[in-house]
Order: structure tokens, then sequence, then C-alpha cells
């Protein structure tokens, strides 16, 4: 059977219902990006270094939070049953402090790293304004301009049950059929979940989902 993908839809910054975050200071520490050691094309944002601290939109927190950093921030009740599990993907859980104007928060969240991996996709379903592409990375240096669906080249070989891909970058996060059902079957908040393949992104005109 074919493993079929999904990605988050979530608005970074929508709290109708749960509380986005911010780095609490403009100035806060980054260390280095990635780079394709093939063509030297920036693979990743500048790595967000300690201490993390964030300042949360309103107090109903989900148990994940989305913002103004790559990726998410996960709760406690996440990261537990997280760990007991056998998927692949979220490493390195780190601790963040939470502030709701200026006051410290006592719940605790954490900041896991999502793999990044040279996943290729199927690139009848790309746009570009500039193409030019690598054979390690896929992207190389091109510059994306439209995005009509993610559909993976050989999906057998991802071993990831979450993950970037190299391909599309850090702002899509990408999950497995097994990620979705342990989520849906554990109900964890503040997560919408769409088909990878009709997932759509168009740099001229933004989607929301």
């Amino acid at each position: 059977m074919t493993m079929e993908y999904h990605v988050i839809a979530n608005s970074l910054f929508d709290d109708s219902e749960f509380a986005y975050g911010e780095h609490r200071e403009a100035s806060y520490k980054t260390g280095e990006a990635k780079k394709c050691q093939s063509c030297g094309a920036f693979l990743s944002m500048l790595e967000w270094l300690p201490p993390f601290e964030v300042n949360v939109s309103k107090k109903e927190l989900g148990d994940f939070i989305y913002g103004s950093y790559v990726g998410f921030i996960v709760s406690k009740n996440f990261k537990d049953k997280f760990e007991q599990t056998g998927l692949k993907g979220l490493t390195n859980f780190r601790k963040v402090d939470l502030y709701h104007k200026r006051k410290l928060l006592s719940e605790e969240y954490y900041y896991p790293e999502i793999s990044l991996i040279s996943a290729f996709v199927d690139l009848k379903y790309i746009e570009f304004d500039e193409k030019d592409l690598c054979d390690t990375c896929q992207k190389g240096k091109s510059i994306i301009s439209k995005i009509d669906g993610i559909v993976f080249e050989t999906p057998d070989k991802i071993n990831e049950d979450i993950f970037f891909t190299t391909s599309i970058g850090q702002s899509t996060i990408v999950l497995s059929d097994n990620f979705r059902d342990y989520l849906e079957k554990e109900g964890f908040t503040n997560l919408k979940l769409l088909d990878a393949a009709k997932f759509k992104w168009d740099s001229l005109n933004p989607i929301e989902y």
C-alpha cells in the first residue's frame, strides 16, 4: 500500500481559537543556516538558539503553537506521548518559556527539531520564477513561484513520519499517514491537515486554508 502524505495547513498567526507565538526578543540569538554541500544553496532558515522565550497572543494554548519561528512548539502532553511511539522525524525537544503580557506561564512547552530531508517532489506541479536545480537537494538556487500539489517521486524511500523537504523548504511541514492517524487517535489540538497532493501555494496570491 502506497503511503499518502499530508501537510499542516494552520495559519501561523491565527488565534481565533488558540494562541500563536512570537519571539520574545527581537534580537533573539541565531546560529548558522544549513547549506547544500553540492550547490551551496541555503536549505534552512537561521537556527534559533537558546534562550527559547516566546510571547503568546492569549492564554488559550493548543498542543501545537505556530508563529514567528520555524516549525512549531508543542505541549508536554504531546512530547511525552510522542516519545512513546516509534514515529520518526522529531528530535531534541527543548524547553520553551512562554509569556503572556510579560507574565511567565506555568505550562510546559517544547521546541522540537523537525527533520530536513532530500525527498524529491514531482516538478510538474511546481512553477519557477528562476530554475536552477540540483541533483542533491533538487531545488538548488531556484525560486519557486507556485505549487499545485506536493507529490513525491519515490515515497517508498522516505523513512521519516514528519519532515521538511529540501525541495520545498521549511514553510511546509509534511506528515505521513501513520503520523496523521496517531494525531487523530490522540486528539491533539490546534492541527489542520490537508492532503499534500491538494496543497497549493502562490507567491502572488496567498492561500488560506
